[in-house]
């Protein structure tokens, strides 16, 4: 989704997938907006497939970035998280847009990713920007924390 024409916003309910072979379905719920202008303004999902949820090998992680107060605390650019779990790690990208990433701000984003186990490590890198020319000072902390423990 490129979010692109005048009616680019979309609700996505979810997405099936079929294999042929086996005539195996996979349902890949999601129940978000795909747009810059509603929600949580992104327009990329990573979807988990349903037979996961259902059988507890996901968990919800919901990651807090606040910008320091400082002119150039704020960034453009989006930002790549891996988190580095005691069982597995996950690499995000998390989306600039026009409120995300501002001096004395707090961004939130949530993923549902299989269970990486306790978190040990975060890194985070500074991307391409999405657009625009804003700063790239990254004066900022952000905050883990993942439904059940994150466990």
């Amino acid at each position: 989704h490129d979010n692109k024409g005048l009616t680019a916003a979309w609700f996505l309910d979810s997405v099936v997938v079929v294999e042929e072979d086996t005539n195996s379905r996979y349902e890949f719920p999601c129940g978000r907006w795909l747009a810059t202008n509603q929600d949580d303004k992104q327009i990329v999902r990573e979807l988990v497939c349903a037979q996961a949820q259902i059988e507890g090998r996901t968990e919800l992680y919901k990651i807090s970035v606040e910008c320091g107060e400082d002119d150039k605390d704020e960034t453009t650019h989006d930002l790549c998280v891996v988190l580095h779990g005691k069982k597995a790690s996950e690499e995000l990208v998390l989306k600039s847009n026009k409120t995300n990433f501002l001096r004395g701000q707090v961004s939130e984003f949530s993923f549902e990713l299989p269970r990486l186990g306790e978190i040990q490590a975060v890194t985070v890198r500074l991307q391409k920007p999405s657009g625009g020319n804003g700063g790239s000072n990254v004066n900022s902390s952000s905050s883990l924390r993942g439904r059940g423990g994150g466990r």
